[in-house]
């Protein structure tokens, strides 16, 4: 699985909602796969499974299911997610019935050399897209070592991969589900 393998990852239970009960107030949004730039062959598809769940679990936005994404990027034949023309942004939230697309870049996955041994690294940037107009509405680049947080004696190191991405995950997608306060109340103002 690389440096990126999802053993040992649990997470609390949450409790479901209803399938096909809208979330109120939650706007809807097709996260796309992560377009991979770091050199590794699976760090985009991991990363995004792991974003995604990340976005999920942030309980923000409605988001739509990555199958019926990849099947609308294959029926619309969009290749590249890093970068979308406003006539492929328009289609695909046209496809899938969304106002805001989530894109983004996996810039950076793999390992440091520290005197204490090999951590995990990761970056990546995301961006929100307003499908109807093209703007961009919220974007951010975060980076992650397994030896940011470490103090003495190693506390806080991080030497799991998939952990520092969720954790870098829940960082950046912080941000992200404040500002669906704020996009969901102006949409209602609207």
């Amino acid at each position: 699985l690389g440096p990126l393998g999802l053993g040992g990852c649990a997470a609390a239970p949450r409790r479901l909602r209803v399938p096909g009960a809208p979330l109120a107030g939650h706007p809807r949004l097709a996260f796309l796969p992560l377009e991979n730039l770091s050199g590794r062959e699976d760090a985009g598809a991991v990363l995004t499974r792991i974003f995604h769940a990340e976005l999920v679990r942030a309980g923000a936005y409605e988001v739509s299911e990555t199958g019926e994404v990849e099947d609308a990027l294959q029926g619309l034949r969009i290749r590249s997610t890093g970068s979308l023309t406003r006539a492929q942004l328009r289609s695909l939230g046209d496809t899938l019935g969304v106002p805001f697309v989530l894109a983004g870049t996996v810039l950076e996955s793999g390992t440091a050399r520290t005197p204490e041994g090999e951590v995990p690294t990761v970056g990546v940037t995301l961006k929100l897209l307003e499908v109807a107009s093209g703007r961009v509405l919220w974007a951010r680049t975060g980076f992650r070592s397994g030896d940011d947080r470490e103090s003495v004696f190693g506390w806080g190191r991080e030497t799991n991969a998939a952990r520092l991405a969720a954790a870098l995950a829940g960082e950046m997608l912080g941000d992200l589900a404040r500002l669906a306060g704020r996009t969901a109340g102006q949409g209602a103002a609207r």
